[in-house]
């Protein structure tokens, strides 16, 4: 198995108002349900140095508004 499998990708939603960079580091937000029965994190650049949680964004930018996907060391999860 290749690596790029080995990696969990979350997927999520930039509610920033800036475009996340490819490789980037996001905050994580939050969660939101965009799209009926299907949770995205939600996510933006880093508003300061010492943000937590913290994730990586994939080889892919993530426009303002827009979707892509993380991943991150450790469990993702939200309260609802």
């Amino acid at each position: 198995m290749d690596q790029i499998h080995q990696i969990r990708w979350l997927p999520v939603y930039n509610s920033g108002a800036q475009e996340i960079p490819a490789f980037g580091l996001v905050e994580i937000a939050g969660a939101t349900l965009n799209v009926p029965d299907r949770m995205y994190l939600s996510v933006k650049r880093p508003t300061a140095d010492n943000t937590q949680p913290i994730a990586i964004n994939s080889y892919q930018p993530i426009a303002s508004g827009g979707y892509g996907l993380v991943t991150m060391e450790g469990p993702a999860y939200v309260y609802c």
